[in-house]
């Protein structure tokens, strides 16, 4: 029985491990773009679309820069962010947003 027991319980720890490393695919960016616009016209703002990837040293060094309390409070009084993932590396290709790469290439 204890063996049995250990069976089921090694088990259920791959499936856990195996359903949790699995990334879930991000938005189409037509949904993406499509709710951005909708909160700026809302909020009477502008669109600042950031086109990203998460190897990109420099999109790093602008997500903090943006976050930035002395810049923070004017960009965000003007801009609604939306960031797009494009260029990912082949193992995290999951991460980028179907479509976004057209729109970067445009």
């Amino acid at each position: 029985m204890k063996f049995y027991l250990s069976k089921i319980c090694i088990l259920t720890c791959i499936l856990f491990v195996i359903t949790s490393s699995q990334s879930i695919a991000q938005k189409a960016t037509e949904e993406v773009l499509n709710a951005t616009f909708s909160k700026a016209q809302l909020e009477d703002k502008k669109v600042l679309v950031i086109f990203h990837a998460s190897w990109c040293g420099w999109c790093k060094k602008m997500e903090k820069q943006l976050k930035d309390p002395q810049i923070s409070e004017s960009i965000d009084d003007t801009f609604v962010i939306t960031y797009l993932a494009v260029m990912e590396a082949k193992d995290k290709k999951d991460q980028e947003n179907s479509g976004a790469a057209h729109q970067f290439l445009r």
